[in-house]
């Protein structure tokens, strides 16, 4: 397994537990705070100062994920792979932390799991996705796009849609 060190990236037990012999589940830690998605849809828009902080926290946690080591000290490169504001809780101090590692995994290309609207449409192969580190800074930029104005930047993205500001 791959240690990885930031606060703004929820802990797992490196053991998953295993329901009646059927289905596997992963123990993490538990987080306090508000899902950005639950934030977004109060209509909740965040100060100038809050969405910087936010921002580079989040930007700080997916580092961590991409520059990982392993339990020998080598690197070890972690690709998220779903984040979305569903998918980052922030604290009742206002610290975001990604949460759902679900799809976390070394970069590959493998059968499409995700989100549409977070999933870079150059990443897209059949019925295959890429999933790397622009693909995780891509969804980042998408959700903080849809804190910052409370709508997502694309329709339906496609390659070379433009994003249009809300008025």
């Amino acid at each position: 397994g791959c240690r990885i060190n930031s606060p703004y990236v929820v802990s797992y037990d490196p053991n998953p537990g295993h329901w009646n012999n059927e289905r596997f589940f992963a123990v993490m830690d538990f987080v306090p705070g508000d899902t950005l998605r639950t934030v977004i849809e109060r209509g909740e828009k965040p100060s100038r100062s809050l969405f910087e902080g936010v921002a580079r926290s989040l930007m700080e946690g997916v580092r961590a994920l991409h520059e990982s080591e392993d339990e020998n000290g080598k690197k070890e490169t972690i690709i998220h792979g779903d984040i979305k504001p569903d998918n980052i809780i922030l604290t009742p101090s206002e610290k975001p932390v990604l949460i759902d590692l679900g799809l976390a995994g070394k970069p590959r290309v493998e059968v499409f799991h995700g989100t549409n609207a977070y999933v870079p449409p150059y990443s897209i192969r059949g019925a295959d996705r890429e999933f790397s580190r622009r693909c995780d800074l891509f969804a980042l930029g998408v959700t903080l796009w849809e804190w910052l104005f409370g709508e997502k930047p694309y329709s339906n993205p496609s390659i070379g849609e433009k994003p249009v500001i809300p008025a």
